[in-house]
């Protein structure tokens, strides 16, 4: 069986004093987490009518990966030592996808 990929969608929301400390982290963070073998892209968006609500979409080759990204220096001390308490809040999602053409 091939590995099953993950799609990560986080969604920070971030008050104005903190806006650019966020995003000063954020830029170190992605590009930490681009580099990571897995890793498959990595891309952040900001809502438009909410410009301090940001979207983060990370694509992983498999669960494994994941699972390695959660445990590297970057993540730990950029994303939850860094960025997480500057944050009104964090939600974080893991997604797989669906095979519409197959039937059960």
């Amino acid at each position: 069986m091939r590995p099953q990929p993950v799609v990560t969608l986080a969604r920070y929301h971030v008050p104005d004093l903190n806006a650019l400390p966020v995003l000063d982290l954020l830029r170190q963070a992605a590009a930490e987490t681009r580099a990571e073998h897995g890793n498959t892209y990595f891309l952040s968006y900001r809502e438009h009518d909410q410009p301090n609500s940001i979207v983060l979409v990370e694509g992983w080759r498999d669960q494994e990966a994941l699972d390695r990204h959660r445990r590297t220096a970057h993540f730990q001390d950029l994303v939850l030592g860094g960025i997480v308490p500057l944050l009104h809040s964090r939600t974080v999602t893991h997604l797989a996808p669906i095979d519409l053409e197959q039937r059960p």
